[in-house]
């Protein structure tokens, strides 16, 4: 229960009405406080509170004040006697609830597994889940222990009939596949130590070309580069090879194979390895089927970044060489604004009797080579751009079109994709 009450939340909830009287009779100080205590508690969350310390003080203030007794009494209150288990017993006769049974948890249990942990598994959400289905059941929920026990052994027994459908989908293929990645894994990993065992402290350890491991597939890409993209695109070429079927999780909801997704990537290969089989491909299929997504998502953020790159450099480098040549007429507003003025004072009269006297030829002259000269410039970006590609980005470009089904709904783009996409393959 929450420890901070304002007072619009304690008249709401917690204060006695004519209904409650009937428990209250024959009880005087230190009983009738701790009964209405009770009572009030249950009615507002379903069920007593654990100890005595799981009650707010202000609500215990609150409905001392409403006995007129004082609040100090409550903690003479036994709570552990024949008093308090009598106290309990009438609350529950008068609100028509009864005790847990082993049949209602067996029930209870059942119910998870067919209506929520395909949802959720969050023990917290469960928890509040299985208060207020035992509560509009009108039977009084076992205690917090007793309700996690029962939560996950329905999460266990969910699991085990989840896993043993998803193995029973998965290709014989992609669980080789799974198994020969983590066995390459833990090889790599073993030689890498061992390497680094033999060298002489103080040797840099010098990079090696290995084929993709499982914590390469948890790595988020670097910098924009040719590296990073090679590593990137093999990294879905592992991914895309699984052949995942794309409905292996259809009964289940996102959030519960994220859940999945991180027990896998927080498991060691040792653990990953111990796992029975169809935890461990369960476990593997849901990292690598989202995993997947956000590989390929980070494919097209690094062609984005280089395309954006090609035009950032081209553009600074010609900049450079054109900020000097193009010459920047001041006052070139004021002077065409007056060229306007002139031309409707006197639009009989000629430009070089009408136009030049306001602005001179030699300005009209260095007005036009600007604006020539951004024409040009912008030419000049797009050779750069052009030749920036051809020198360096035609590396990496082609590859990632080429791991990519890039599509366009716009029919005026989808020529450039296509003759795009087959450069890509051609390239590759």
């Amino acid at each position: 229960m929450k420890r901070q009450w304002d007072i619009e939340e304690l008249i709401e909830h917690f204060t006695l009405i004519e209904e409650d009287l009937p428990v209250l009779a024959n009880k005087t100080g230190i009983t009738r406080l701790g009964c209405a205590l009770l009572l009030k508690c249950f009615q507002y969350e379903g069920h007593f509170p654990p100890t005595r310390n799981d009650i707010p003080k202000a609500i215990v203030d609150y409905v001392a004040r409403q006995l007129k007794l004082d609040a100090v009494l409550f903690a003479q209150y036994d709570w552990e006697g024949r008093t308090i288990k009598g106290h309990r017993t009438q609350i529950r006769e008068h609100l028509s609830f009864r005790e847990t049974t082993i049949i209602d948890t067996e029930e209870m249990k059942s119910w998870l597994i067919t209506e929520k942990l395909a949802s959720d598994q969050n023990m917290e959400h469960l928890k509040a889940v299985v208060i207020k289905r035992f509560r509009d059941l009108k039977i009084e929920p076992p205690t917090t222990d007793r309700m996690e026990r029962l939560i996950r052994s329905a999460c266990t027994t969910y699991e085990q009939t989840l896993f043993a459908e998803i193995m029973q989908r998965l290709p014989l293929s992609t669980r080789t596949l799974l198994d020969d990645l983590l066995t390459r894994s833990t090889t790599l990993a073993e030689q890498e130590e061992q390497l680094q065992d033999d060298e002489p402290a103080g040797t840099p350890i010098q990079a090696r070309q290995t084929p993709i491991t499982w914590q390469d597939l948890k790595t988020n890409p670097g910098a924009v580069g040719l590296e990073s993209v090679l590593h990137e695109i093999d990294k879905v070429r592992v991914l895309t090879q699984l052949a995942l079927p794309a409905n292996l999780f259809e009964q289940v909801s996102p959030k519960v194979v994220t859940l999945y997704r991180q027990r896998a990537a927080t498991d060691t290969l040792y653990e990953l390895r111990r796992h029975p089989d169809a935890t461990r491909y369960t476990l593997l299929a849901a990292f690598c089927q989202q995993r997947t997504g956000e590989v390929t998502d980070s494919l097209v953020d690094l062609l984005l970044l280089v395309i954006r790159r090609i035009g950032a450099k081209a553009e600074k480098h010609v900049k450079k060489q054109y900020l000097d040549e193009i010459q920047t007429v001041e006052g070139k507003q004021r002077l065409l604004r007056r060229v306007a003025e002139a031309s409707l004072a006197g639009p009989e009269k000629t430009i070089r009797a009408g136009i030049f006297p306001v602005m001179s030829e030699e300005k009209c002259k260095a007005i036009l080579k600007e604006y020539q000269g951004k024409g040009e410039y912008q030419e000049q970006v797009y050779q750069r751009m052009r030749a920036s590609y051809s020198g360096h980005y035609r590396r990496m470009v082609p590859l990632l079109v080429n791991m990519l089904d890039i599509r366009s709904n716009n029919t005026a783009h989808q020529p450039v994709v296509n003759h795009g996409c087959q450069v890509g393959r051609a390239a590759v």
